[in-house]
């Protein structure tokens, strides 16, 4: 009996309904573990929220996602078990930290591992800045380095801005909506996977994280860090794909572009940054 083949839009229609399907199923679990075990999120004077809130909402988000992902690329992705690896990594450092509170460099370290085995083992890094800074063709070591800070440093800015109700969310929503849209006209079925699968989860989850009744959870590092490492590796393709003439238009500004979609997260971390030094 021959294998079921799959390609084109079915692909791109099974990532998003999988993601959306399997989060929809798991968040509702979550919560009640949760809540049975007392893992709530509990106010603070830092936190906005009056009362205590259900957290780990990550868990459902990164199971919808890697699932429809997993079961939508279909061999467009040659480097899919790197990213793989590298979004397993996140996953548990960020569930060690929503439990027990990771220490803040031993986070960054495993951001940059993660970050190390996209630009070591892919072909996702950095080769041209289309002109920015009148800057074009750059030698390995840049591009390696580049690579690996843009990618901790879009992971943090999207966990930075994660305290406020369906922000976080919202964002990935819009970029991933963006980048698929120009990856699919570009004929790049993979990536359009990954930003289906990941639209499908967050759907599913700003929908229980906006509400004020007893199903509202927070995504916590266990979400936020995943949700900033796809950003950033859907950021860095969308530059590469433009470089390399590959897209269905040459965008000669796109790393302007990518950082517009992003600047809510960038501008935040942004703001941070000066605040922490002027203290």
């Amino acid at each position: 009996m021959s294998e079921l083949v799959i390609t084109g839009w079915p692909t791109i229609m099974l990532a998003f309904v999988s993601a959306l399907a399997i989060t929809w199923y798991y968040l509702p679990k979550v919560l009640k573990v949760v809540d049975q075990k007392h893992l709530n999120d509990k106010p603070g004077k830092r936190k906005i929220h009056k009362r205590e809130v259900p957290t780990l909402g990550g868990i459902g988000i990164f199971a919808g996602f890697i699932f429809g992902f997993l079961i939508g690329i279909n061999g467009y992705m040659h480097t899919v078990s790197y990213f793989t690896a590298a979004a397993l990594i996140l996953f548990f450092v960020g569930l060690k930290d929503d439990l027990i509170n990771m220490n803040p460099w031993k986070k960054i370290a495993a951001e940059t591992a993660a970050a190390l085995i996209v630009a070591l083992f892919t072909d996702l890094h950095f080769t041209s800045f289309h002109g920015f800074l009148e800057i074009t063709v750059i030698p390995a070591w840049v591009s390696y380095f580049t690579t690996v800070f843009l990618i901790v440093l879009i992971i943090n800015a999207v966990n930075l801005i994660d305290g406020i109700d369906g922000l976080a969310a919202s964002i990935g929503i819009i970029a991933s909506l963006f980048f698929g849209t120009w990856f699919m006209l570009s004929g790049d079925y993979g990536y359009t996977a990954m930003a289906a699968a990941l639209l499908g989860s967050l759907a599913v989850f700003v929908f229980f994280n906006m509400t004020d009744g007893p199903k509202k959870i927070f995504m916590g590092d266990t979400g936020s860090l995943v949700i900033g490492f796809t950003l950033a590796v859907m950021a860095i393709r969308f530059n590469e794909i433009n470089a390399t003439d590959r897209t269905f238009y040459n965008l000669v500004s796109a790393p302007s572009v990518s950082i517009a979609v992003l600047i809510v997260p960038l501008f935040d971390t942004l703001r941070v940054i000066i605040l922490r030094l002027r203290d």
